[in-house]
């Protein structure tokens, strides 16, 4: 299978698996390596806390699922894990999680004159975060995010 339609027919397989756990797809990587096919999955509860029992089954059951559609061919490494407590934030959902929480942001475009802010994430919306810090409240366009990271440890 070509690349693209591998991620597509794998997304597509484990959608149920996690459906059933009540977990979440926070990423998802299928690269050809040169001993075969590498699959990352990236998962979690809506509200976090993903245990490694619970990475374990879901790699046995996606594993099994892989073998049983003939989906891969070749050798395969799937790995499957929490994002842990420093884990990207992307979508609208995983700033909703990190309200009220510290976060760094590195932009594609400053915004208020810099490349890079952080703050209290406020209020998020389907186009923006509102964060605050020490001194004022700053809207970032989720669009114009690069990486964010929830600050662990400092407050």
């Amino acid at each position: 299978l070509m690349r693209e339609t591998l991620f597509e027919s794998v997304e597509k397989l484990i959608d149920p698996f996690l459906k059933e756990s009540d977990l979440i797809l926070v990423d998802l990587r299928v690269h050809s390596t040169a001993i075969g096919v590498m699959i990352k999955i990236l998962t979690d509860h809506l509200q976090g806390g993903v245990t490694l029992v619970e990475c374990s089954q879901l790699n046995r059951k996606i594993s099994l699922a892989i073998d049983q559609e003939n989906l891969i061919t070749q050798r395969y490494t799937l790995e499957v894990s929490s994002p842990g407590l420093n884990r990207p934030l992307k979508s609208p959902q995983d700033f909703f999680r990190a309200a009220g929480r510290p976060v760094k942001f590195f932009l594609s475009q400053p915004v208020d004159g810099k490349w890079e802010h952080q703050g209290i994430v406020r209020q998020v919306t389907d186009q923006e975060v509102l964060i605050e810090d020490q001194i004022t409240q700053l809207a970032i366009p989720l669009n114009q995010i690069n990486k964010a990271q929830q600050i662990i440890g400092k407050v």
